[in-house]
């Protein structure tokens, strides 16, 4: 009654980290690192500018799945000897530490400066064989989402991934020709969608211009 055989999901699991060991980790491709621990939310107050400025802050809530080229917080002023090396540069990639997990990437005018919050990850393509849109893709597909959950520690709802599990991710390689024809069909369809949400407010504002004023 006994089985002397492995299950053969025992095998494929097996046979699947094997694969893995030999695969790029994300510390390889990308510099990695934490957003500014010290700016709590009382600081970031007293540097918050109530016009718009260049100087933009992230926050958790910010970070959203897909392009992020939007920022709530306008900040008077970045402290460059301090600050500067947790602002993010153009096509970063950012994440929350927290589940549920959320990807984006940040579109920055050069004129522009972001500083990423404490519990924001920001990953910096360095490696110019990948794409930052498709490895965001990459990220986001289920594969990736079901291995990034398994390295989450604590109990829910408070559930955190660390900087060292994150690093140590591993990612499939796929030639960079079609990373790009990847990322510039999403940024196609992006475009799409946002000419069909424009008009969606559009046909919004004229519905409510139909609505009778109050008598």
């Amino acid at each position: 009654g006994y089985k002397l055989l492995p299950d053969t999901d025992f095998l494929n699991e097996l046979d699947r980290q094997n694969r893995l060991k030999n695969l790029p980790s994300l510390s390889q491709i990308c510099r990695i690192y934490r957003g500014d621990l010290s700016a709590g939310s009382n600081k970031i107050l007293e540097m918050a500018s109530t016009e718009e400025t260049n100087f933009k802050y992230l926050h958790l809530r910010d970070v959203v799945d897909g392009i992020i080229d939007k920022f709530e917080t306008s900040l008077t002023n970045i402290d460059e000897r301090a600050q500067e090396k947790f602002c993010a540069v153009n096509n970063t990639l950012v994440m929350g530490k927290n589940a549920p997990m959320r990807i984006g990437i940040l579109q920055i005018p050069d004129n522009m400066k972001v500083l990423l919050g404490g519990n924001v990850y920001a990953l910096e393509v360095t490696d110019k064989n990948f794409n930052p849109i498709y490895l965001m893709l990459y990220l986001q597909s289920e594969d990736a989402m079901q291995r990034l959950r398994k390295a989450l520690k604590g109990n829910s709802p408070v559930q955190m991934l660390s900087l060292a599990d994150l690093r140590q991710m591993k990612i499939s390689p796929v030639p960079i020709e079609r990373q790009n024809e990847i990322a510039e069909k999403y940024l196609q369809l992006q475009a799409e969608m946002k000419i069909l949400k424009d008009k969606e407010n559009s046909l919004m504002n004229e519905i409510k211009s139909l609505q009778p004023d109050e008598i």
